[in-house]
């Protein structure tokens, strides 16, 4: 991201980060805890999810979201929807009541409105910026800015509960219709007993490489969940580039990617501090 957008990008990672923190000390759990901090970037246009995300090469927006617990495994996503602003919001719904765990397009729309979410034209979620980036290109669309700021948390409740979940507007000038890791578990999110991963970066090598389970797996033999979020972005190294935040069942966090910049923020509970920064590469 060029240096004028850091500030913002610090500014939005902090406040889901407050957000988040604020559910665990009300006691509401993990999963709770990160889709409130999600709602939070979705609906921040500096990030690439829900309002301000990037335009496909129609022109539209699509979204893509997951959320998974560590205690059961259990998860609930969507890939490409385009008339909801929170979708983290209906993936929660989707894992509260629902028997199925992954709707795209009309599907999830419909689950969506047949349980208490608008449904909104696809227009309140473009702003100016990525409409004049769209009109004015000079060259295809996915040539001229590089792909970013999927978001994701995760988080670790009092009952030891971990969750993860992301949301993703995905590339820019993708085809309609088109999923990224976002959605898919061991992809762009992970959770166990052990830890939760969230990635962000370019979907389709963080799918081959299937980057969340890596880490996860690497934790499982390795106990140290820094080492094995740096095994998980070496292997991603060979194919393409992204990064992960992940949290391990004693409460160690650990970020890292192989771009040149990844904004995060993470709440230390011993100091009540939250940190943040805008790189801590492999």
């Amino acid at each position: 991201m060029p240096k004028k957008l850091e500030a913002a990008h610090l500014k939005g990672v902090c406040e889901a980060c407050k957000a988040g923190r604020d559910a665990l000390l009300d006691g509401n759990g993990s999963v709770n805890a990160i889709a409130d901090a999600l709602v939070i970037l979705e609906d921040d246009e500096t990030f690439d999810a829900g309002v301000g995300s990037f335009l496909n090469s129609v022109g539209d927006v699509e979204l893509d979201a997951g959320i998974m617990t560590g205690d059961s495994g259990d998860f609930a996503c969507c890939g490409a929807v385009s008339r909801l602003r929170n979708p983290i919001l209906a993936c929660k719904k989707l894992l509260e009541i629902a028997p199925n765990r992954l709707l795209v397009c009309e599907g999830m729309h419909k689950f969506a409105e047949e349980n208490g979410f608008e449904l909104i034209d696809n227009d309140e979620l473009k702003i100016s910026r990525e409409i004049e980036r769209y009109k004015n290109k000079s060259a295809p669309v996915e040539k001229y800015f590089l792909p970013s700021d999927t978001v994701g948390a995760v988080a670790l409740d009092e009952y030891g509960q971990i969750a993860a979940a992301n949301t993703t507007g995905g590339t820019p000038g993708k085809l309609p219709g088109r999923v990224g890791d976002s959605p898919i578990v061991g992809c762009g999110i992970y959770a166990g007993p052990n830890a939760g991963i969230a990635a962000t970066g370019y979907g389709e090598p963080i799918i081959k490489t299937v980057l969340c389970k890596c880490v996860y797996d690497e934790y499982s033999k390795c106990k140290d969940i820094d080492l094995a979020t740096n095994h998980g972005i070496g292997i991603l190294s060979l194919y393409g580039w992204g990064g992960v935040i992940a949290l391990d069942k004693e409460g160690n966090s650990a970020a890292r990617h192989n771009t040149t910049k990844m904004p995060f923020a993470r709440w230390d509970e011993k100091n009540n501090k939250i940190e943040k920064k805008i790189s801590n590469p492999l």
